[in-house]
């Protein structure tokens, strides 16, 4: 058979606080990684969130400012304007004499359409210009007119400085309105003229300002990724970093983030000129945007590490008291009888500690008196030395062991554990009814030994074993001779039941039947092979496992005579029974 390996306490103890310390790194490490990852996540989704809105003020003025375009380009005068005709080109039309001062009437009336519109003009297609204008002839302006009036598409140009306020023009194409049929229809492909709205962005700005907090920038590139427009008193965008996001594209409706030398950055694309509104952040603001998850994370370091403060001077003390015990031991075993073993800060321990000086300093005192008892002149007084020795002796173990199974016992309440609890409640019951000094009990006294000796067999083989107890209830006060029928049920246990595999069957029967009380003890164990049983039968069993049984016969016999039987049946790997008789008249 194969030795198992025995470690030392003090190893598992190294090894448990290592794990615990390691479970605490890893633990605070992803928890963490777990904070860090939510708050950049709540971060970009802030971040999301803003750009949004920016772009939503910016859209929501776009589509305003093409709708005031196409209402333009249903305008009479203009059409009749841009067609070169003095005739209306309708079928009903009031004549209007001088349709250039109505048209300039009209064109101021359409900047009033929107508060942040300022000029609008028109072309034509032979590049004359009609104009409602506060700021005339800025050259930005006039070169993105000349460039773009025509695109096919509607152009919008960079935000640029006109007057004392920051603004971007529009265009967008004039088509003829002509018969077609069934009515009037404006031509798909008669380009007559185009319209420019210059529009104020201050809207943007205001927009732009509303982003608070978190140490963020916000800025409006061009296409070519030069800041257009941010708020006041902002720092410029730093040229590395507007270097390394200026050849980057973010998906349609996207947002585009990364992280460049020590900054997050948020970019969003808007309209379809290439503009980009860009939130630029310290990193560490994204990893701390929100501070409760680390507030807990260190609550709970905190709370981990005063529970490993608690655990780890209990698990010092039980080492220490352990190493202690061992090296008393070995002093004892190399014969320095006057050790002693030093006391501790535990109460529990301290009384265990006591207890065993106290009974070393009686075991070396009787000791040290039989030794000079034994030199003596005659035997006589040697033996009755050695039987005081032993009279004494059996006073006091009981009294220690009592002592330190309540200590342990004490010691499973104080750390509930209720395996110990238990165990160490039946092995004292289980004693103190073994050093009884009657020899006769009552049926239910021998039972509720049993129990508590199954219960000890039990926590010990982990519920292995299942016990049946048939008895007759006006049987429990009947006398019988004390420990007759535990020692059948320890057999049964420890040679019937232990060794087998699978379900584990133990029946207690007490009954009366032919002037006969039957005490049976029946298991489906190993069985006893026949040769050993016929020996057990015969008395001739010496076998360290026959030292019980052969007593109980002798004990039987020594107080019923006669008028008891011990009998064994039974079947290799089938079971066992074995049954006390019992003449009920005669005792």
């Amino acid at each position: 058979m194969r030795r198992r390996k025995i470690s030392s306490l003090k190893t598992q103890i190294g090894y448990l606080i290592c794990v615990v310390v390691l479970g605490i790194i890893l633990a605070c490490g992803y928890s963490v990684i777990t904070v860090i990852h939510s708050n950049q996540a709540k971060y970009d989704a802030w971040c999301e969130e803003n750009l949004f809105e920016i772009e939503k003020s910016y859209m929501e003025k776009y589509y305003k400012i093409r709708s005031i375009m196409s209402a333009c380009e249903y305008n009479e005068n203009l059409q009749r304007i841009l067609s070169g005709s003095g005739a209306s080109s309708y079928e009903i039309l009031t004549p209007i004499n001088d349709m250039e001062t109505n048209l300039t009437y009209m064109l101021y009336n359409y900047s009033l359409l929107d508060s942040e519109l300022m000029d609008v003009y028109v072309r034509d297609m032979n590049n004359r210009l009609y104009y409602y204008a506060r700021y005339q002839n800025d050259s930005t302006l006039m070169e993105f007119i000349e460039d773009n009036s025509f695109d096919k598409d509607g152009s919008i140009s960079d935000i640029f400085e006109l007057g004392s306020s920051l603004c971007f023009a529009m265009t967008g194409e004039i088509h003829k309105f002509e018969n077609a049929g069934l009515g009037y229809t404006i031509s798909k492909d008669k380009v007559i003229g185009a319209s420019i709205f210059t529009v104020k962005a201050d809207f943007l700005r205001k927009e732009m300002e509303k982003i608070q907090g978190h140490g963020c920038s916000v800025y409006l590139l061009n296409q070519k990724g030069e800041v257009m427009l941010m708020p006041e008193g902002q720092e410029m965008l730093w040229e590395d970093i507007r270097q390394n996001i200026s050849s980057l594209e973010t998906a349609e409706n996207g947002i585009l983030s990364i992280q460049k030398k020590g900054y997050a950055i948020n970019m969003k694309s808007i309209g379809s000129n290439g503009w980009k509104l860009l939130l630029v952040s310290p990193e560490k603001e994204r990893i701390f945007y929100e501070k409760d998850g680390f507030r807990w994370l260190v609550v709970w370091l905190v709370f981990l590490l005063c529970v490993f403060m608690v655990a780890f001077p209990l698990l010092k003390s039980l080492n220490s008291f352990v190493n202690n015990c061992v090296r008393h031991m070995k002093e004892i075993g190399d014969g320095n009888l006057d050790a002693k073993l030093e006391r501790m800060d535990k109460k529990e321990f301290n009384q265990i500690t006591d207890g065993l000086n106290h009974m070393m300093e009686s075991v070396k005192q009787l000791m040290d008196r039989n030794i000079q008892l034994t030199t003596g002149l005659y035997k006589e007084e040697a033996e009755k030395s050695k039987a005081m020795l032993f009279a004494l002796q059996s006073q006091m173990n009981p009294h220690f062991l009592y002592n330190t199974i309540e200590c342990i016992r004490n010691i499973g309440v104080c750390y509930d554990v209720k395996e110990i609890e238990e165990l160490s409640t039946a092995l004292s019951a289980v004693l103190r009814y073994s050093l009884r000094q009657e020899n006769v009990v009552t049926i239910g006294q021998e039972l509720e030994c049993i129990k508590q000796f199954v219960l000890i067999q039990t926590i010990r083989f982990e519920d292995k074993f299942q016990v049946y107890y048939k008895v007759q209830e006006n049987l429990m006060d009947r006398n019988i001779l004390r420990l007759s029928l535990q020692p059948l049920v320890e057999n049964a246990m420890k040679h019937g039941l232990e060794a087998k595999q699978g379900e584990c069957i133990l029946i207690i029967h007490i009954f009366e039947k032919d002037e006969f009380l039957h005490l049976q003890v029946e298991d489906n164990g190993v069985g006893i092979p026949y040769e050993k049983l016929k020996r057990l039968r015969e008395g001739k069993g010496k076998e360290q496992k026959s030292v019980a049984l052969s007593n109980l016969k002798d004990r039987l016999m020594l107080y019923y005579g006669s008028a008891a039987a011990l009998n064994m049946e039974s079947k290799e790997n089938e079971g066992t029974k074995m049954e006390i008789l019992i003449d009920i008249h005669e005792k």
